[in-house]
């Protein structure tokens, strides 16, 4: 081979090499910002496949109230920071209902809370729903500013189909509301967990938290959903006896926040339950699940001296429909 012909074939073979990375750049390239297609889109909401679904069922080892035929309800491999009457951040509590009001097309703002507990049922108390008709109240999921009313927001609110009030709601405050359809379960969507039985001795003495978006000062509700820790008292603590009677004793927990109690003179210091956190959750965490343990029903008051209004007192104990002695009328409801 003469030295010509090398030199053209060393030509022809560069020009060959650059024409085959140059091909295969141009469809990295026109690949890359294809638009998505309708079979990529339906692959990625695809429901996870048969070794999948196995891992979850063997993660998900704690048994199960009857009645609660959810595939998960929330759990968080840590806790999260604990902030006594502070904001909540946001996905934190995605158990969490705002109800509305919702007459002649028009939809008022948050007047309760409740708490989902199945993808067709909440929790609630029962004098937030008294003389309301089903089809007046509609649960807001996944909030967490109050006045938000966005699309994306009003998704996620849906119309209920049935309220149950239980028999004697004048010692039994609490309600059950079953949502029209399915609700549909994401990041900032979940039900809690149902403890099995009344376990409420367990917690004796220990720390519980409670959120809503009630009052903060007076006739001012909170704009971000709100957050605390309260001790759970025995009910025969002299605190506590003051509002139970015999006939509720099982029925309702005590609750109060002991730490500022005893170190503060300052109440607005101090954290408790107001008006507008009623059917909203007491809760703990045990064995990397959050329990439900309570429903806000009610709080003590005391007369304010600079404008004679009845304001939530702090350094009183608040009271809560005790869920786990109510877990056999639940479960007759549970869908």
């Amino acid at each position: 081979m003469n030295s010509n012909t090398f030199i053209v074939l060393l030509v022809l073979g560069f020009f060959l090499i650059f024409f085959i990375l140059t091909s295969t750049l141009i469809t990295i390239l026109a690949t890359s910002n294809r638009p998505l297609t309708n079979n990529t889109i339906h692959l990625l909401n695809q429901n996870p496949g048969k070794e999948r679904k196995k891992l979850l069922a063997e993660n998900d080892s704690e048994k199960r109230p009857v009645g609660q035929n959810v595939s998960q309800c929330s759990t968080k491999s840590h806790l999260p920071r604990i902030l006594n009457g502070l904001e909540a951040t946001p996905n934190m509590y995605p158990w969490i209902v705002s109800l509305r009001l919702l007459k002649n097309q028009n939809l008022y703002d948050h007047f309760c809370a409740g708490v989902l507990v199945s993808n067709r049922v909440v929790i609630t108390a029962a004098h937030c729903i008294i003389n309301k008709k089903p089809s007046e109240i509609l649960a807001v999921f996944g909030l967490y500013r109050r006045t938000d009313l966005s699309s994306i927001v009003m998704s996620n609110s849906y119309q209920i189909s049935k309220v149950i009030i239980h028999e004697n709601s004048t010692e039994n405050d609490i309600a059950i509301l079953v949502v029209s359809k399915s609700v549909i379960f994401k990041e900032n969507i979940k039900p809690i967990c149902l403890s099995s039985g009344n376990r409420v001795d367990e917690f004796l003495e220990r720390k519980a938290r409670v959120i809503g978006w009630g009052l903060r000062v007076l006739n001012q509700p909170s704009e971000v959903l709100q957050q605390t820790q309260l001790t759970l008292l025995n009910n025969s603590d002299s605190r506590c006896m003051i509002h139970i009677k015999k006939t509720t004793n099982k029925k309702l927990l005590c609750a109060l926040q002991i730490e500022d109690y005893k170190n503060s003179t300052d109440q607005r210091r101090m954290s408790t339950v107001c008006s507008g956190d009623s059917g909203g959750p007491l809760f703990v965490y045990k064995d990397e699940k959050w329990l439900l343990l309570g429903i806000v029903s009610f709080v003590q008051t005391y007369m304010s001296t600079d404008n004679r209004e009845h304001l939530c007192d702090p350094k009183m104990a608040s009271f809560y429909t005790n869920v786990g002695f109510y877990s056999n009328w639940i479960n007759k409801f549970m869908i």
